[in-house]
């Protein structure tokens, strides 16, 4: 039970500290990422100031999006396993998801309408994790259940 209880840890540690990272990333960027660019088809120079102020400002939000569902999801796992409750291991799978299964269909939109490369295999395997972090917390609910 241990070892199912650390792999749901780092399962769902991997994907918050990429939220985390990424959340600090996009808050402090001057300009768009390589792949935004390449959506538009344009260089950062090329991009009038208003547009530059938008892309920023769409990164930026994401951003807040990638901290919040991490803060979120650290609490949520906290609780869930100091307390073994379903609700919180329920909890931490829907903001985990939510967040990073619309980040993949955006990102599969991008890479499917322009000739733009986002990280697609990067947002897969955070919703693949996520995934494996349910089913792996779920186990854990249900032996520690019988065992009360």
């Amino acid at each position: 039970m241990k070892l199912i209880k650390i792999l749901t840890i780092c399962s769902y540690g991997v994907v918050i500290l990429g939220g985390l990272i990424l959340g600090v990333i996009y808050s402090t960027i001057t300009e768009g990422v390589s792949y935004h660019l390449a959506a538009f088809g344009m260089s950062w120079q090329e991009l009038s100031s208003s547009a530059q102020w938008m892309i920023l400002n769409f990164e930026r939000s994401a951003a807040a999006g990638f901290i919040t569902a991490s803060i979120a999801m650290i609490f949520l796992l906290v609780v869930a396993i100091r307390d073994n409750s379903l609700w919180s291991y329920v909890g931490v799978f829907i903001v985990g998801i939510s967040e990073w299964l619309n980040i993949l269909l955006r990102v599969a939109s991008v890479s499917e309408h322009t000739p733009a490369k986002p990280p697609l295999l990067l947002n897969a395997v955070a919703v693949a994790l996520i995934g494996l972090g349910f089913i792996l917390s779920l186990l854990i609910y249900r032996q520690k259940h019988r065992e009360n």
